[in-house]
């Protein structure tokens, strides 16, 4: 008999730094690794926010990226009109979510800094890119279900560069059983 396994911790479950201190500082550390136009969108109350930066690669080209908190909630027990008493609900953890997204910018940022990997690389899946119809989008919002369901393909490109030919010479010899 298997004992089950207890589910993890909550991230950051104890955190008393509400949400938008959190806010504050990943702006300050964004702004201490370079990122240009940082900008938060959406609110709290209404459980939409996200943030948008433009980063410069080693060689100076700019690209855009842009997060989204992750979703944690938590049950609280609240007063529902309609029932007439106390029930649990699920309810947005901002304090947590945002602890947990500064941690997250931070570690990606430092193995940017100490070559662990290339920045473009780095936020790959995050980088807003433009599209013919003008709207943007993550580039890992465009092609994860697509690599997951296995319809992306990329497509070789033929080189240019010219064939090396390999010449062998082969001398046969005929022998027959008298001469063996």
């Amino acid at each position: 008999m298997s004992k089950s396994k207890k589910p993890p911790e909550m991230p950051y479950a104890g955190t008393d730094i509400d949400p938008y201190t959190t806010q504050g500082e990943i702006s300050r550390l964004l702004e201490n690794y370079n990122a240009e136009n940082i900008q938060w969108t959406g609110l709290f109350k209404d459980n939409n926010v996200n943030l948008k930066f433009i980063l410069k690669t080693k060689e100076g080209k700019l690209f855009a990226v842009e997060l989204i908190p992750p979703d944690i909630r938590i049950k609280r027990r609240t007063w529902s009109l309609d029932q007439g008493k106390y029930v649990k609900v699920l309810v947005p953890a901002w304090p947590q979510s945002m602890r947990l997204l500064y941690w997250y910018i931070e570690a990606k940022l430092k193995a940017i800094t100490w070559n662990l990997v290339a920045s473009e690389r780095e936020w790959l899946s995050d980088i807003v890119t433009s599209l013919p119809d003008g709207t943007t989008r993550r580039v890992g919002d465009m092609i994860a279900r697509r690599v997951i369901d296995g319809k992306f393909a990329l497509e070789s490109k033929p080189t240019n560069t010219p064939k090396e030919e390999h010449i062998v010479d082969v001398e046969f010899t005929h022998t027959t059983e008298k001469e063996t």
